[in-house]
């Protein structure tokens, strides 16, 4: 009986084991994509709020994590 759950168990966690051993073809990396990286305002009267929406895009097998963003 033993060594039938033996080899029930083996057969369940061969798979498991071939999957790990399996070398990655690429190694999973975020990648961005921004449509348009700057943007100009038309003249604007001092102290009036202006906004813009970049469109920000991860291409990649990975998550993208934005740490920092400044205006330039």
């Amino acid at each position: 009986m033993k060594l039938r759950i033996f080899g029930i168990l083996a057969l369940l966690l061969l798979p498991v084991s071939f999957a790990e051993a399996a070398p990655s073809q690429t190694p999973a990396a975020p990648r961005v994509e921004i449509e348009k990286v700057r943007y100009a305002f038309d003249p604007v009267v001092e102290g009036t709020q202006v906004t813009h929406a970049f469109s920000v895009r991860n291409t990649g097998n990975a998550p993208l994590v934005i740490k920092n963003v400044r205006t330039g």
